[in-house]
């Protein structure tokens, strides 16, 4: 089985920053998606990329946290009264589609996020969601859009199939902080975002494992959901981790203030810790993982179509 091991938020803090590019040394992630309002973007561009040119990159799109990268006065509906991203997914997925103006400067916001990279000279080849808020179907058209015309060829659709972590702890965790609604309501924009695919160039790999144990993706949570998917002979799948260093110098001054303070939560930690551990490459290798990332998927021939999603879920 092909798996991608997947960060997001890269560039977002500066120990998020630094635990990727560990994690991708160490030889267990293979893909990052970069967030260009982050704290440490800059810092990630002319600094961490330039050590680890094989990673491949995606666009984290972000329209809930930080700083627009639209000129304020062009996306006043967008940002509150110190001029950062005020609106949660909930918000957008209530009032986007029935707002015109709302879904214009949305556009002029998801479209600067697209140009600061490639004025960048970021190479980038996919697209995804910072809270998964490109896969609401407004937002979603938006996005394809732009994507097509910046000649990005990947999405994610965040389809997951259900399974319990055997640690008590994961499920606790998923319960507490809402993951599973947010999963059910995922499943039903994933099933909605095939039908707008059917008709695109676009590709998007079937399956997908971060939303029922996000912030924390325990080893246990990661090998049973690898069981569950093999059982499933699917051929790839794509797992979301977010290890982080909390405690990273550069961070202490802009906790709670332009970096939420889930950044630095100790979950967090311990998933870079996963990541960097021997059983992690043991269960990769019992497991006969194969890891990739999109490029690698589009070369060997993977079958990127709807079949995959739907068996999935």
């Amino acid at each position: 089985m092909k798996l991608i091991l997947y960060n997001d938020d890269f560039g977002a803090t500066y120990g998020l920053t630094q635990a990727v590019r560990e994690s991708y040394l160490n030889g267990t992630t293979t893909c990052a998606s970069i967030r260009t309002n982050g704290l440490a973007f800059r810092y990630a561009v002319e600094e961490v990329i330039p050590t680890i040119p094989g990673l491949e990159l995606g666009l984290h799109v972000n329209l809930t946290e930080g700083p627009p990268q639209a000129s304020p006065s062009e996306v006043p509906k967008l940002i509150n009264s110190h001029g950062y991203l005020k609106r949660s997914f909930l918000d957008y997925y209530l009032t986007a589609r029935q707002d015109a103006e709302l879904l214009r400067q949305i556009e002029i916001e998801v479209r600067a996020q697209f140009e600061k990279a490639a004025q960048s000279g970021l190479v980038l080849n996919h697209v995804n969601g910072h809270q998964h808020v490109h896969m609401i179907p407004s937002v979603f058209e938006i996005v394809c859009r732009i994507m097509s015309d910046y000649g990005m060829k990947f999405i994610r659709i965040p389809s997951e199939p259900f399974f319990f972590s055997p640690c008590f702890h994961d499920t606790r965790h998923m319960i507490c902080n809402l993951n599973l609604l947010k999963f059910l309501l995922l499943r039903r924009l994933s099933l909605r975002a095939i039908e707008t695919m059917k008709t695109s160039k676009l590709k998007w790999v079937g399956c997908f494992v971060g939303i029922l144990y996000t912030g924390r993706m325990s080893l246990e949570a990661f090998d049973r959901a690898i069981s569950k998917l093999q059982r499933r002979n699917l051929d790839a799948a794509e797992v979301l981790f977010h290890p982080a260093d909390i405690d990273h110098e550069k961070d202490i001054h802009s906790r709670g203030t332009r970096v939420p303070d889930y950044y630095y939560l100790r979950e967090r930690k311990m998933e870079k810790e996963y990541l960097l551990s021997q059983k992690m490459k043991e269960i990769l290798r019992d497991r006969g993982i194969e890891l990739v990332n999109h490029r690698l998927l589009e070369s060997s021939k993977f079958r990127f179509a709807p079949q995959d999603v739907i068996s999935c879920t």
